[in-house]
């Protein structure tokens, strides 16, 4: 027990040393999309919005029930 505390310092110091992380925040819109949603000025909403922020991320999710 007396050689493991000494060596769990060096073995986690290293990791610690490796692990650097970066402030980042990653921003990701999320779109839950009912049967009637879909309607087609919703969609070229949706177009614009790609157009007009092409490196923010989408999601979307199409509810199965209403297809």
């Amino acid at each position: 027990m007396k050689i493991f505390y000494p060596l769990s310092l060096i073995f986690f110091g290293f990791l610690s040393s490796l692990a650097h992380a970066e402030g980042k925040i990653r921003i990701v819109v999320s779109v839950d999309w009912e049967g009637r949603e879909l309607a087609p000025d919703n969609i070229e909403k949706m177009k614009a919005f790609r157009r007009d922020y092409p490196d923010i991320p989408l999601e979307m999710f199409l509810n199965a029930a209403y297809y």
